[in-house]
């Protein structure tokens, strides 16, 4: 049973809006998630803190701000937390915070 078939119907259609409020969360990425952002050709002493995605501005350090929304910009090997996001945490205290679902 896949992690989004745990919740309501009506979040099955989940779609994100870009508002970026996801990645102001703290991500602990694990050893395949920061082998696979090193391939990128980013060192990690200067994406992590205290074993966390490093904040700018108090939102991750790879979040862009484009064409009106918010982007990963490592989002072909974004951590696994995060592509799962809001579906991560099954106390479903994600899907109280994230606005798209809100809509």
């Amino acid at each position: 049973m896949g992690m989004a078939s745990r919740f309501p119907d009506s979040f099955k259609k989940f779609s994100c809006i870009n508002c970026g409020k996801c990645c102001t969360l703290t991500v602990k990425p694990t050893n395949e998630d920061i082998r696979k952002i090193e391939m990128l050709g980013y060192d990690r002493k200067r994406f992590l803190r205290n074993g966390n995605l490093a904040k700018v501005n108090g939102a991750c350090c790879f979040l862009e701000k484009r064409d009106g929304g918010y982007f990963c910009s490592i989002h072909e090997m974004k951590p696994k937390v995060c592509r799962q996001y809001p579906f991560t945490n099954l106390k479903n205290d994600n899907l109280f915070s994230c606005p798209a679902l809100r809509i």
